[in-house]
């Protein structure tokens, strides 16, 4: 639930910010409650919070400005790390390389 939850927010807010680029709608018409997402979102709080918690339910997907991992689920299975010695990426490794974390 929680995954879900910090996922929602992410979105909402990246859609009310594509809306305000776009000017299909403007800041004076938001909600105090959309005002804190979006200044969530422009500080990396809401993308932080949706890692953590993909990170903590172990699947899906984990984001940053320059790319993403996938984790849990199929991400690779014993063919890929036979066939194309595929190793998996440790999200910590991830975050390091992406984000400076």
């Amino acid at each position: 639930m929680n995954a879900a939850e910090a996922k929602r927010k992410l979105r909402m807010a990246e859609h009310l910010s594509r809306k305000l680029d776009r000017k299909a709608l403007y800041e004076e018409d938001l909600t105090e409650d959309e005002v804190w997402l979006l200044n969530d979102l422009r500080s990396g709080t809401l993308l932080r919070q949706a890692n953590d918690a993909v990170e903590a339910y172990g699947h899906g997907t984990l984001r940053t400005d320059q790319g993403t991992l996938q984790i849990g689920g199929s991400t690779g299975g014993r063919t890929r790390e036979v066939l194309d010695g595929w190793e998996p990426t440790r999200p910590a490794d991830f975050y390091r390389r992406y984000s400076g974390r």
